[in-house]
């Protein structure tokens, strides 16, 4: 790692941030099956309170991108994370569809103040080839808080009730706002020189609107897709919903190694990221594809099919999300280009995580799956057009 002393030190707090938040983003998740094995929901009830929450995510990254040029991380951050621990624990005071639909969508907005002061940081207070490094760094935190969200979350639902889930959260997030807002001073250095230059006139709009689309499927395979894995396999293989949190574990860890393989394609491309964008989407087709005709074989088999899925759609993420918008610093608006570009991959999310529960009601699994493939062809077939391009 690059990184010394105090850059070092900002980082790892960075990092202790954005793990937490996905534990207390995660864990509706996790409930899902438990919600609808006990009657609380059915799929369409849990895909809509999964759609408000990408929903108020994904626009909240618009206004929060936008602030986050603006308002100190310190503040947002703060309170993005503390009353996000606040409408964690009402969830498991309330457990009709109305209350759960209101708190985890006011949830999603506010976890939507974390992302955008973070890159930020990363923008102004990292110099040179730390800023890259940073961006693909905290990924890890990702891949951490996912892990944990599932194990902690599989191991409360064996012993205990759904309601212990959004607890545990809850006091997580509320404890690590307050360890934030307390140590930030000491461990926030001055901005470095090069963040402060302003250019003239920097073309900040072109190009971006040809991403769209890809970032908006790729938002629909991270996220979207994502939170059925366990529900798929409860259903699909019969296992108990603990189980089938367990078996997930796979999807974080491969997320960790999509990171990384950005990283490598990136050098092997010399910095092209189109054709590294090209070669992601292939290979998620490829993937997506396998686990719509032979995953029904094996329960291991299935979910290592679609954790390299979500390992190339990881690696998308890196470079649409984290690396790109840095190209926008010396305009001020790489906190707005990242949360514009998250506001996107979230409507993805969104429109999926929905019309794939009412999917499922209607016409089964295989339809569903088949569905999913068809999104990512697609995809493919724009980063194809757009090989030939810079980023």
């Amino acid at each position: 790692m690059l990184f010394s002393g105090k850059t070092k030190r900002m980082f790892y707090f960075c990092w202790l941030v954005y793990f937490t938040s996905y534990i207390g983003r995660l864990n509706f998740t996790s409930s899902m099956p438990s919600l609808i094995s006990l009657g609380i929901l059915d799929h369409k009830q849990a895909g809509i309170i999964t759609m408000a929450f990408f929903i108020t995510y994904g626009s909240g990254q618009l206004i929060n991108g936008y602030l986050g040029d603006k308002i100190s991380p310190r503040l947002m951050i703060f309170f993005g994370l503390f009353l996000a621990g606040i409408t964690n624990c009402m969830m498991s005071l309330e457990s009709t569809f109305q209350s759960m639909l209101f708190f985890w969508g006011l949830n999603g907005y506010l976890q939507s103040m974390i992302w955008p002061p973070l890159i930020r940081i990363f923008a102004q207070q990292f110099a040179g080839k730390d800023k890259e490094e940073a961006s693909i760094r905290i990924v890890s935190s990702l891949a951490a808080g996912t892990i944990v969200s599932l194990l902690s979350s599989a191991i409360i639902l064996r012993f205990l009730s759904w309601k212990w889930v959004f607890l545990f959260a809850s006091g997580l997030l509320c404890l690590v706002a307050l360890l934030w807002f307390f140590q930030y001073p000491h461990v926030a250095q001055p901005i470095a020189k090069e963040a402060r230059e302003q250019a003239s006139s920097l073309p900040w709009r072109q190009g971006l609107a040809c991403l769209f689309i890809p970032v908006m499927i790729h938002g629909a395979i991270k996220d979207g897709m994502t939170s059925w894995i366990p529900t798929y396999i409860t259903e699909r293989f019969f296992a108990s919903p603990s189980f089938s949190l367990l078996l997930t574990v796979l999807i974080p860890c491969m997320k960790l190694f999509g990171a990384s393989l950005a990283e490598l394609a990136d050098h092997y491309f010399h910095g092209n990221k189109s054709r590294s964008i090209f070669c992601f989407w292939l290979a998620d087709s490829l993937f997506l594809i396998l686990f719509r005709c032979a995953g029904r074989w094996n329960v291991l088999f299935s979910t290592i099919l679609f954790a390299l899925a979500t390992a190339s759609v990881m690696a998308l993420n890196t470079i649409y999300v984290n690396i790109i918008p840095l190209r926008f610093q010396q305009m001020g608006r790489v906190a707005f280009v990242s949360g514009l570009l998250n506001a996107i991959a979230y409507l993805g999310s969104a429109l999926t995580t929905f019309s794939s529960g009412i999917i499922v009601e209607k016409w089964g699994w295989d339809v569903t799956v088949s569905f999913w493939c068809g999104m990512t062809i697609m995809a493919l077939a724009f980063s194809a057009v757009e090989i030939h391009k810079q980023y």
